[in-house]
């Protein structure tokens, strides 16, 4: 283990009040298979659908979109409501009503096909896929939402749910990345450079 994993898995340990063995965390590869562990170490529910805490804050989000979006729902995608570029309006708003800043998410992918790949490959060139974030929802923001405010939001995780939520939190605090580009599935050293 690196430096960089030793301070995460450290600050792992302050956050959640767990001690994790040396074997424990030389196995842990992925950000979600941390926060199985705490899960387990703490003894807390291994509940990995949304809880109240996601719940209240999306209600408490629809609430502050009510007058730009009134229609929106949790499967809103993010794109329509102009969640995706930072600058909008309607994100100015939103952190404002909602008391938060909000997480950043990168910018919007541009998939234009260079010249010499259309022409080797024909017009039909397929470009690539989407990143996740790119085709994510309000139920998704509000997940980020969680993540990034996880020591006011989540002070007390009750579930692996809420626990994923802060471990993302942590992850995102130690690696500099934004709370959007972190998966659970992410290894720690090749996907987010934490050696």
């Amino acid at each position: 283990m690196g430096l960089d994993s030793v301070e995460l898995i450290c600050e792992v340990e302050s956050y959640f009040q767990v001690a994790i063995p040396d074997p424990l965390a030389e196995t842990i590869a992925t950000v979600g298979e941390l926060a199985v562990a705490v899960t387990h170490l703490r003894g807390l529910p291994p509940a990995a659908h949304r809880t109240a805490a996601h719940t209240r804050l999306l209600e408490q989000v629809l609430r502050c979109l009510s007058a730009d979006a009134p229609a929106a729902t949790a499967a809103t995608p993010l794109a329509e409501l102009g969640l995706l570029q930072s600058g909008q309006p309607v994100r100015r708003q939103l952190a404002d009503c909602l008391m938060l800043k909000l997480p950043l998410v990168p910018s919007p992918p541009v998939f234009s096909v260079p010249g010499w790949l259309r022409s080797l490959f024909g017009p039909r060139y397929p470009a690539p896929p989407l990143p996740s974030w790119a085709r994510a929802t309000l139920a998704d923001f509000t997940d980020w939402l969680l993540a990034a405010h996880y020591r006011t939001l989540l002070p007390v995780p009750a579930s692996l749910y809420e626990v994923q939520q802060a471990v993302i939190g942590l992850t995102a605090d130690q690696c500099g990345l934004n709370v959007s580009e972190i998966q659970l599935t992410d290894r720690f050293t090749s996907d987010l450079g934490i050696d």
